[in-house]
C-alpha cells in the first residue's frame, strides 16, 4: 500500500513520447527497406541506408531513454511504498531550454542540498518538469528518499501522504 502520492505526469510524458518515437523509427525503418526494395538505384540505395541509419539510431536511443524511464518509474513506485518523506527542503532552480529547433521545450530542474542522519551531504537534482514554470507556493520542496540507498529518491512539490500517514521529518519545522 502507497505511504506517498506523488506526480508522475512528466515522466509518463515522456515515456509515452519515446514509445511514439520508438513506434515511428520502426515504421520508418521497415518503409524504407520496402521502398529501396522496389526502386533500385544507386544514389537511393546511398541515401535510403543513411535514412535507415537514422531511423534505427533514433528508434534504439528511443528504446534506451524509455527503459531508463520505466525503471525510474519503478524506482519512485517503491519509494512511495518504502520511503522516507522530508518535506519543506529550501531548493535552487535552473530553467533550461532543449536547445532543439523544432521541438524546443523549457524544463526546470530542482536542485538540493540534503544532510543524511550520520552527517553526509547530498547534493540531489530533481527528474525535469516540463512547461518552465516552478509551482511553488511556499518556497519549499518535498524529497522522497531511501535512506538505506540515497541514489533512490524524487524531489517535487507538495508530495501527498494517504490518510493517516504522516511525514518522516518536515525540515521547515512546521
Amino acid at each position: 500500500m502507497e505511504k506517498y502520492r506523488v506526480d508522475r505526469t512528466s515522466l509518463e510524458d515522456d515515456k509515452i513520447s519515446y514509445f511514439v518515437r520508438i513506434f515511428l523509427g520502426v515504421f520508418l525503418v521497415i518503409g524504407s527497406i520496402i521502398f529501396f526494395k522496389t526502386y533500385h538505384i544507386h544514389l537511393t540505395l546511398l541515401v535510403g541506408l543513411l535514412w535507415f541509419g537514422l531511423c534505427s539510431t533514433v528508434g534504439i536511443f528511443s528504446a534506451v531513454y524509455y527503459i531508463r524511464i520505466v525503471f525510474r518509474l519503478k524506482v519512485i513506485d517503491d519509494l512511495c511504498i518504502n520511503g522516507t518523506l522530508i518535506k519543506n527542503l529550501p531548493y535552487r532552480v535552473k530553467v533550461k531550454n532543449t536547445g532543439d529547433d523544432v521541438y524546443s521545450k523549457t524544463y526546470v530542474r530542482i536542485f538540493v542540498d540534503y544532510t543524511t542522519g550520520d552527517g553526509k551531504v547530498l547534493h540531489l537534482k530533481s527528474d525535469k518538469h516540463y512547461g518552465g514554470t516552478v509551482r511553488d507556493k511556499d518556497g519549499r520542496v518535498d524529497l522522497l528518499i531511501d535512506e538505506n540507498n540515497p541514489k533512490h529518491y524524487f524531489i517535487d512539490f507538495n508530495i501527498g501522504c494517504a490518510p493517516g500517514v504522516s511525514p518522516s521529518y518536515d525540515a521547515f519545522g512546521s
